[in-house]
C-alpha cells in the first residue's frame, strides 16, 4: 500500500532499490563470514537518506476486538 501512494504522489519509495540491493549484499557478506569463519568486506556507496517528506502518518491501531475473551481486569 505504501509503495503504491508513492508512485501516485510521485514521491520515492522508502526504502529505494538501492538501499535494498545494499542489504542483500550485506547480508550475503553475512552468510560467507560465517561459512567462512573470517572477515568479508562489503562495498556499499550510501546515496542520499530518507527524508521526511517520505515520512508516512498512521493513527495507532486501536483495541482489536475480543473474541470469545473478557477484557483484562484488574487483580
Amino acid at each position: 500500500m505504501a509503495f503504491a501512494e508513492s508512485v501516485r504522489s510521485g514521491r520515492d519509495p522508502e526504502p529505494s532499490g538501492e538501499e535494498g540491493l545494499a542489504d542483500l549484499r550485506v547480508l550475503e557478506a553475512i552468510q560467507r563470514a560465517i561459512e567462512s569463519g573470517g572477515v568479508e568486506k562489503v562495498a556499499v556507496q550510501r546515496r542520499a537518506r530518507s527524508s521526511k517528506a517520505q515520512a508516512i502518518e498512521r493513527k495507532p491501531p486501536g483495541m482489536p476486538p475480543l473474541v470469545h475473551a473478557e477484557p483484562p481486569g484488574r487483580d
